[in-house]
């Protein structure tokens, strides 16, 4: 494959992330900045008078609305296009639940460490580790099998 068609894959795939993230991962953001934009550009109108002393190197007068709304938009959204996702929604779920549930003791703290562990060996199962991540999750292992041995649980096989 050639440079050219390499710069049109990548091109192609950063505007598919743009557009999940846009419309699927963070709507309400995109709302949010769909309104900022409109909020510039209907400031821009108001102060359309003073503005026309200034020389600038873009005419910003003359963006058209639709414009102002999509920079808006996209600006709120920036910071999501270069996040890479660490868990998946599934996990970050689970772990939201397991601290409320920690945060309003509904349940002991051995079974918090169970909820934990589970969550961890399920994770663990779905996922091909590279070896890094394979051994770091073997030290995870390692620790929580030390804490059961102090707290007289049950022991996760290292």
């Amino acid at each position: 494959m050639d440079n050219k068609q390499n710069t049109i894959i990548s091109g192609t795939g950063l505007i598919e992330k743009l557009i999940y993230i846009l419309f699927l991962e963070r709507p309400k953001e995109t709302t949010l900045g769909g309104g900022l934009g409109y909020v510039i550009y209907f400031t821009i109108k108001i102060f359309k008078p003073y503005l026309n002393n200034l020389s600038t190197i873009i005419d910003i007068q003359n963006i058209p609305v639709a414009e102002w709304i999509l920079f808006g938009a996209i600006t709120v959204n920036v910071p999501s296009l270069f996040k890479k996702r660490k868990l998946s929604p599934e996990v970050e779920d689970t772990l939201i639940v397991i601290d409320r549930i920690k945060r309003d003791k509904e349940i002991s703290k051995l079974e918090i460490t169970s909820m934990y562990r589970r969550l961890y060996d399920k994770v663990l199962t779905n996922v091909t580790l590279d070896k890094d991540t394979a051994l770091n999750a073997h030290d995870l292992a390692k620790q929580f099998a030390e804490a059961d041995t102090k707290s007289g649980g049950p022991g996760i096989s290292a």
